[in-house]
């Protein structure tokens, strides 16, 4: 894989190259800008130093989350804009807490250099990329991008994760709507705080995490940052759901509905329509029973063909026919007689030739395997930048909320369904993922 030979535009100077923000990538796509935002909101970003900030779209969205912005460019986009050229001077210090850099990573002549400097100064760090792609790869992550003869380098997306893993821990991998890839990580080098520790004298401690009140999780309260949660608490979550999306795509036809149970603030429903995106028309139907989900799934996904739904998954009445169905860690959360009741529903909506995907945590059978899950899935947490208070936190207020059962009896549970063709499609750290064939 090679990149194309560059072209003339490419020889132009950058600072003569850009100086039209209007004649940049972001200026003609601004949903990229959105979706950054979105992930910077979600992550807990405070303040951000955007380095090839263009139109400074990315200000625009950021303001009212009371995110602080500081501009930087190849050329001055406003009076406060810092000036710099990363292919010749060094990333420039202030004191915002993440450096963004959304399309600079392929006109760089080192991007390793630039990737250290910035883990030097910088607490966290969040790019975009456009990495050369297999053909396995665009089937795997839904869609493919452009490299185009304005680049200066590329990267698999492989060598390059070991480039950025040099330097920060990865604590978000996605892909865009673009196809491109959008990477968040923390410094090795710039350490979090320490947290305060949380008192020993009694279970009335303070709350330290959003979403997380006394002893139980408000789905409400988490909805701004569930994506982020999620991600902090599930070990290979987007592995999970791109592979939930992969076996979709092997069922759904054109003018077939796929329906989302649970579906939280829409991530797979967003990964879903584009692993699906050569597949046209397909309706997919979201539910959650949380109306701020609800409302931050609509606000962030703008297909008409997508149809977000306020409602509970056990009495919800489901679309004819559906082709395809999906519960990604939210039956755990139902007591036993419900989970019979929607997963009996499930069997009976499902066209003939579809099938389910249920993902959920496991019991195991065996302590020393229970006790082995539970030790790594918290060197994970850890990992990802909780403190120790919060990972108890969050255990306490997990084993007061989910209600998991052990792999035999969610096979016998959809059995009883009426499903006899049950396969385990992914199994980590506790977590089953389980495809369900109706006939």
């Amino acid at each position: 894989m090679k990149l194309p030979k560059p072209s003339a535009k490419a020889l132009v100077p950058v600072a003569e190259r850009w100086a039209d923000p209007k004649e940049t990538y972001g200026h003609a796509n601004p949903q990229r800008a959105r979706e950054v935002a979105d992930k910077l909101i979600a992550f807990g970003v405070t303040s951000v130093l955007d380095i090839g900030c263009g139109n400074m779209k990315l200000g625009e969205l950021l303001g009212p989350a009371g995110i602080g912005y500081v501009p930087a460019d190849v050329v001055a986009r406003s009076p406060e804009c810092l000036v710099v050229d990363l292919n010749r001077d060094p990333v420039p210090v202030c004191d915002a807490e993440c450096a963004v850099m959304i399309g600079v990573q392929e006109f760089l002549d080192d991007p390793a250099r630039v990737l250290q400097d910035v883990a030097a100064k910088y607490a966290r760090i969040l790019i975009t990329l456009s990495p050369l792609q297999t053909i396995y790869e665009q089937v795997w992550h839904g869609r493919p991008h452009a490299i185009t003869s304005t680049h200066v380098t590329a990267f698999s997306l492989k060598d390059y994760k070991k480039i950025f893993a040099r330097h920060f821990v990865i604590e978000d991998l996605d892909v865009m709507s673009n196809g491109q890839y959008v990477l968040l990580g923390r410094s090795k080098q710039v350490l979090r705080p320490a947290a305060p520790a949380v008192a020993a004298s009694g279970p009335e401690t303070a709350t330290t995490q959003p979403g997380v009140v006394g002893n139980d999780i408000d789905f409400d309260q988490l909805a701004s940052r569930f994506e982020a949660h999620i991600f902090k608490s599930v070990p290979f979550h987007g592995v999970f759901l791109r592979t939930a999306a992969m076996l979709a795509a092997s069922v759904v036809r054109p003018g077939t509905v796929c329906l989302d149970l649970g579906c939280s603030t829409g991530r797979f429903p967003r990964l879903l329509r584009r692993q699906l995106r050569g597949i046209a028309p397909v309706q997919i139907v979201a539910v959650d029973n949380s109306p701020e989900m609800i409302a931050e799934a609509r606000r962030r996904d703008p297909s008409p063909l997508t149809e977000y739904v306020l409602e509970d998954i056990v009495s919800f009445e489901f679309p004819a026919s559906p082709v395809f169905v999906s519960s990604l860690f939210t039956l755990q959360f139902l007591d036993t007689p419900d989970r019979q009741t929607v997963l009996a529903r499930i069997h009976d909506a499902l066209e003939w030739r579809g099938c389910a995907v249920i993902a959920e945590k496991v019991l195991e059978e065996s302590g020393k395997g229970q006790m082995t899950n539970h030790y790594m899935l918290n060197a994970y947490k850890r990992s990802m930048g909780l403190s120790d208070p919060e990972v108890l936190e969050k255990e306490r207020a997990v084993r007061s909320t989910l209600r998991p059962l052990s792999r035999r009896d969610n096979e016998a549970l959809f059995r009883d369904a009426g499903f006899h063709n049950v396969h385990v499609a992914l199994s980590a750290f506790g977590w089953d993922l389980y495809l369900l064939e109706k006939v």
